[in-house]
């Protein structure tokens, strides 16, 4: 494949990421909506561990040894998730 499919082909990737990360998003309103209701934190500091452990996990399965960058973009997507959280629950009604 020359270089102009590769790209090609990166930004088909990018694409479904994108859409995997906004589907993603997407699900924190009803996690809030479940914590607001069941009066949980947002924060569930050994939630985020065990994440961060299984998905270090995965990719190295998948032949990849980079624990950092893992580790940098799923703390990335929890701290996004935990913003989504408290922004819903505090609009209604009940912060924690």
């Amino acid at each position: 494949m020359n270089l102009d499919g590769l790209r090609t082909e990166i930004d088909r990737i990018d694409g479904k990421v994108l859409k995997l990360i906004a589907k993603r998003l997407k699900l924190c309103s009803e996690i809030s909506e479940h914590k607001r209701k069941n009066r949980l934190k947002v924060l569930d500091k050994g939630r985020e561990a065990e994440i961060i452990r299984d998905r270090i996990s995965k990719f190295q399965k998948l032949g990849f040894e980079d624990q950092k960058f893992v580790k940098e973009l799923f703390r990335l997507l929890m701290n996004k998730s935990k913003e989504i959280q408290k922004r819903l629950i505090k609009r209604k009604g009940l912060y924690l």
